[in-house]
């Protein structure tokens, strides 16, 4: 393999053509929608974090394949859940492509990603995560190397005909199920909330809101936080928040609305064990 093919993102989505700007439904309004579990719609950091993947992985080839999964899932942390979850379903036995697709379908149906499910399968690939097996357990490059067209001649003339290919079965690889039992969410969380005291009333704001039955809106939440003085210098803005609970899987993205999760309702134990009750305090002075 080239290294100019590495981790390649171009499978079945144009990222050269790709417009980070796109409107990403016609009939979807709400600037809360996310393109992925944790994501909001795309923009032009992601299409930038997208080519930085690429040439930061370009890089990696050589690397073991637990250095190439870390990266993968470090550039790619709004989709971690979606790639977990991917690993979980291949991890006992290999799935056939037309069970992946339809398991990842089912992981974004409310939360559109510019990334097909062959996109991302193939990006684990690359990483060492999965692997592509045949039916009967063959390596799948074996096979995809042989896959050459066949000459036909038709009423004298030579045409070449294409070969169909074997379907793909995804299995993940001992590296994988490593990343996957070593995911430890409700830690990640812990350490985010750790290293940001002076936005900790940020994220409770989010949990909040998001434990509701409604669940939580950005617009109301941009009015609340975009103009605290907390996020005036760096200048940050709400969804910003947002984005690092639902990457931490304490927020969920569903019927349009962000919904707190349990690991969410945790946050909000944690964030009292770490306030030491102060937000209750200054509650009760307003």
């Amino acid at each position: 393999m080239a290294q100019d093919d590495f981790f390649d993102l171009s499978l079945e989505e144009n990222f050269d053509s790709f417009d980070p700007l796109f409107d990403v439904d016609d009939d979807t309004t709400d600037e809360d929608a996310p393109i992925e579990s944790g994501a909001v719609r795309p923009d032009p950091k992601e299409f930038l974090n997208a080519q930085q993947l690429a040439e930061d992985t370009r890089r990696l080839e050589q690397q073991p394949a637990e250095v190439r999964i870390a990266t993968l899932f470090d550039h790619m942390r709004p989709f971690r859940k979606t790639l977990l979850s991917t690993l979980a379903f291949c991890a006992d036995e290999p799935q056939p492509n037309s069970r992946v697709e339809a398991h990842i379908a089912v992981l974004q149906e409310t939360n559109k990603s510019v990334y097909s499910a062959d996109n991302l399968c193939m990006m684990m690939v690359r990483a060492g995560a999965l692997t592509r097996l045949t039916e009967d357990g063959r390596p799948y490059e074996v096979v995809e190397a042989t896959l050459e067209p066949k000459t036909v001649i038709i009423d004298g003339v030579e045409y070449l005909e294409p070969v169909t290919p074997p379907e793909i079965y995804w299995l993940t690889t001992p590296e994988g199920k490593a990343a996957l039992e070593a995911d430890r969410p409700a830690d990640r969380l812990r350490a985010l909330l750790e290293s940001e005291p002076q936005y900790r009333h940020l994220y409770r704001l989010w949990l909040t809101f998001a434990d509701t039955p409604a669940g939580a809106n950005q617009k109301d939440l941009s009015r609340v936080i975009d103009n605290d003085p907390a996020v005036q210098r760096p200048r940050m803005y709400a969804m910003r928040f947002g984005e690092k609970l639902a990457e931490n899987e304490a927020l969920e993205w569903r019927d349009r609305a962000w919904h707190i999760t349990d690991l969410g309702r945790q946050a909000l134990e944690l964030l009292d064990e770490l306030d030491g009750g102060a937000h209750i305090i200054d509650e009760d002075r307003q």
